[in-house]
């Protein structure tokens, strides 16, 4: 097809769509309803593409009723501007790289498909034409039945959450994607627990790849999604031992790649606690068994001989007895907008000096409180 062709049934499909819908509410006879005006149309160029957008579509039904003169259908095709033929553009915001993001309370039911299609067709027609860029559409597993209309029109998986799948669109032809893709890391986390015996807690896993006899390890886990490093960590300890354990530090961290079924990067940061309450009650489900274990013997252990792990649970036992600086959380301003973060670093132990910046006074012009409450988007 010639590409201004190609560009004009691109622009017809919505209408074509439109059409359909409203031709079978109206109980038409499609045969002969499509046959006449494709006939008549297809003898100019314009019409042409009217006949080959409605064949290849296999729309049935093409006019507003039957008593209309052969040349109606070409007419209403491309007289009409979209808009006036009331096919919705699905209920969206922008977002700040000047692309969309659809609503996805305001996608219709899967029994209204036909629907669906129209006003996707009619959408992607018009944020191409406002110079749109990317598109996201967040599909809610009660509407999943859309997710195949969806990657029909040109859409691609992004990810999948409990809940909802999200797919994208780029837009622009002539420039690479810049949608970032799925998040790229995990964050696991480890506990050194140190009693006021000077031993470590230490568990034997279940299942895993740390399910291994005389495997004496560190309660670990992963991260929740919104949970703060310190937070998830004491989390883990409780679940698996029933210890209660109170965060100091982060003593260090590795990164690996490739992990789990996802192959994901990961994060995994080792972080020293004190214990508060000493007690065991293992989580059955997970750990076969849990122990104190003097230091010194468990450092013994060939497993963890001149490893990283045994390096960080030296440092983490260092940072229980306070030889060891480790990164220590703090809540401070972000600068950028209203609000505060949580920034983990050394400068806490006393005789470390740091500046004491004020976001009001150092801050440009721009990023000043009072600026930035009149720009949210900022």
């Amino acid at each position: 097809m010639h590409p201004s062709n190609r560009l004009t049934a691109a622009v017809l499909r919505p209408r074509i769509q439109l059409l359909t819908s409203f031709a079978k509410t109206r109980d038409l006879n499609s045969t002969s309803v499509l046959r006449t005006p494709v006939a008549t149309a297809s003898k100019t160029r314009l019409g042409s593409v009217v006949a080959s957008t409605c064949l290849s579509a296999k729309h049935k039904a093409l006019a507003f009723g039957q008593s209309f003169r052969r040349h109606t259908l070409c007419a209403a095709l491309c007289a009409v501007p979209v808009d006036q033929m009331s096919v919705p553009v699905l209920e969206h915001t922008e977002d700040l790289y000047n692309g969309v993001i659809v609503n996805p309370e305001g996608l219709p039911n899967p029994e209204e498909e036909d629907n669906f299609i129209s006003s996707l067709d009619a959408s992607i027609a018009h944020w191409k034409a406002a110079g749109k860029r990317g598109i996201w559409l967040k599909v809610p597993t009660e509407k999943a039945a859309l997710v195949g209309t969806a990657v029909k029109a040109g859409f691609e998986f992004h990810h999948a959450e409990p809940g909802y799948v999200m797919l994208t669109q780029w837009l622009p032809v002539e420039e690479a994607s810049t949608i970032p893709s799925n998040a790229s890391h995990q964050i696991g986390v480890g506990a050194l627990v140190l009693n006021e015996k000077n031993e470590i807690l230490v568990v034997l896993e279940k299942m895993g790849p740390a399910a291994r006899p005389g495997f004496w390890k560190t309660p670990t886990g992963l991260v929740d999604q919104g949970e703060a490093l310190a937070s998830a960590v004491e989390r883990e300890v409780a679940e698996e031992t029933g210890v209660i354990a109170e965060f100091i530090s982060v003593v260090g961290f590795r990164e690996s790649h490739g992990v789990g079924m996802a192959k994901k990067s990961d994060l995994f940061f080792m972080c020293a606690c004190r214990a508060i309450k000493s007690s065991i009650k293992i989580q059955e489900s997970e750990i076969a068994d849990a122990k104190w274990m003097p230091v010194e013997e468990w450092l013994a252990l060939d497993v963890y001989n001149s490893s990283l792990y045994q390096q960080m649970c030296i440092w983490g036992v260092e940072a229980v007895k306070g030889e060891y600086v480790g990164l220590k959380p703090e809540e401070m301003t972000l600068g950028l907008r209203p609000g505060t973060l949580l920034v983990y670093h050394t400068a806490h132990e006393e005789g470390v000096k740091r500046p004491k910046v004020s976001r009001t006074d150092a801050a440009p012009e721009c990023l000043k409180p009072e600026v930035l409450a009149k720009n949210p988007k900022l």
